[in-house]
């Protein structure tokens, strides 16, 4: 019923999940604004739809609805990519590739329904912000492949101590 021993049941592991998505997409989206507002300094909000509607003054109530709307999306592709029978038959840099494919088409999808950008916005910000996500990616990516390796590294010494310490069976008894 639960994935491992102890574990959460799957409601609780998705509502967990949910919350992680819906914090780090709104300090995403904040991180964004305070880009945006050191860009093009002040603007105004008329000029700016969806997402910054009212401007640098926060996120209209139904851009909040809309982002929690992405991340019950977000939280679905994570949550089926880490369920036990898909994650064992991935490796790592695949799992990573289609998370952040989930990631970017779904974000992208929001943005295109929900006219988060305004339509006269300059191709190379978009560019800019491609290439902005995938070289964050790539980073996390990176970090999470040394961890990794340093993990494999560490559990194999721990494991060469243990058996250096594990007195051999003796056949005379």
């Amino acid at each position: 019923m639960y994935d491992e021993p102890g574990g959460a049941a799957p409601a609780t592991k998705f509502l967990r999940m949910f919350a992680t998505i819906f914090t780090q997409t709104i300090l995403s989206m904040t991180f964004v604004g305070m880009l945006i507002a050191g860009m093009f300094g002040n603007f105004e909000a008329s000029v700016h739809h969806g997402i910054f509607g009212y401007g640098f003054a926060g996120l209209p109530f139904a851009s909040l609805v809309q982002v929690a709307g992405l991340s019950l999306v977000m939280t679905f592709w994570c949550f089926l990519l880490t369920s036990p029978k898909v994650f064992a038959r991935l490796r790592f840099l695949r799992f990573a590739v289609l998370v952040y494919l989930a990631t970017m088409l779904s974000a992208s999808a929001f943005a295109v329904i929900f006219r988060w950008l305004p339509a006269d916005l300059p191709a190379w910000t978009l560019l800019v912000a491609f290439g902005v996500a995938s070289f964050a990616f790539a980073i996390v990516f990176i970090f999470a492949v040394l961890k990794n390796r340093a993990e494999a590294r560490r559990y194999g010494e721990l494991l060469e101590n243990y058996k250096a310490r594990r007195e051999p069976p003796t056949g005379n008894g």
